[in-house]
């Protein structure tokens, strides 16, 4: 497979699976509740918090793309950026 394109693929698996690990995390730390995960996302669904938190998820996709553009890795970043975009307009929405 090309370089390139093996580097944008795994930039976009970068994208899709931090904001996840980044979100679960944050909610199984400083959510109130004993419920689990599921429940936690299915009570904050449709409301304002549940936009925030998906934004919030974008952290470390971002910080991540700044640190691989600054060791000149485009392409990885831009498979993050990519990656990013189906939760930027899950918080947009």
């Amino acid at each position: 497979m090309n370089s390139n394109l093996a580097q944008l693929l795994l930039g976009v698996t970068c994208g899709l699976v931090l904001p996840v690990v980044f979100v679960a995390v944050y909610l199984w730390r400083f959510y109130p509740g004993g419920e689990g995960l599921a429940a936690a996302v299915a009570g904050l669904w449709g409301s304002a918090l549940f936009s925030k938190l998906m934004l919030l998820g974008l952290l470390p996709d971002l910080v991540l793309t700044f640190v691989l553009y600054k060791l000149d890795r485009f392409r990885f970043g831009a498979g993050v950026l990519l990656g990013m975009l189906p939760f930027l307009l899950l918080g947009v929405i």
